[in-house]
């Protein structure tokens, strides 16, 4: 990150089911704990739920430049620091993405990428919980797969915030960040592979 206004350290497990090439499912469950300089900490968590389809998915040599679009729903507990009361929220949100390989024509082992997303939030509850939110989000970033298994990232990501409190107040976030990426077949675990 840039600056010291703010931290968020987090884990995060997703499950997934692919329908079929262009579409699948997924659920998850995460935990957020975020400092906010002197005003205040917050402890998060949150589940959701959501689809992720990929169109165009284009034939020959656009191949390479298919766009995912992901719709998920999250339903959100939080709790400050300091305070014994948890607070509910729920939101919508929607990201456009793609990544284009490099040096592959798929990603693949070896490949190295960039990644471009957009992402737009939309508050579904009637009171405004979070400290900050109505949250836009633009990444770009570059990636390498490493193995079937292992993805490292490295992301640019500017957001958009704007203070749930006053109303007034909007931050503008650059955030670097280091992701490690790491997927498991259940299917495959139970069938002994």
């Amino acid at each position: 990150m840039f600056g010291d206004n703010w931290q968020r350290y987090h884990l995060r497990s997703n499950f997934s089911y692919n329908i079929n090439p262009r579409v699948n499912f997924d659920f998850g469950l995460g935990g957020f704990y975020t400092t906010v300089g002197s005003v205040r900490d917050t402890t998060e968590i949150r589940s959701w739920a959501g689809t992720t389809f990929f169109w165009p998915d284009s034939p020959g040599n656009f191949r390479r430049f298919v766009l995912a679009h992901r719709l998920r729903y999250e339903l959100r507990f939080f709790r400050e620091s300091g305070g014994s009361d948890w607070f509910i929220g729920s939101r919508v949100r929607y990201r456009i993405s793609t990544m284009i390989a490099l040096n592959r024509e798929q990603m693949e082992d070896g490949a190295f990428y960039i990644t471009i997303s957009a992402e737009l939030f939309a508050d579904i509850t009637d009171d405004d919980v979070e400290l900050f939110h109505h949250r836009n989000r633009l990444m770009v970033g570059l990636g390498w797969v490493t193995s079937p298994r292992w993805i490292l990232e490295l992301r640019y990501v500017y957001q958009r915030s704007k203070d749930s409190f006053t109303n007034r107040l909007e931050l503008t976030d650059k955030i670097l960040e280091f992701r490690v990426k790491t997927s498991v077949s259940v299917i495959n675990l139970m069938k002994g592979r």
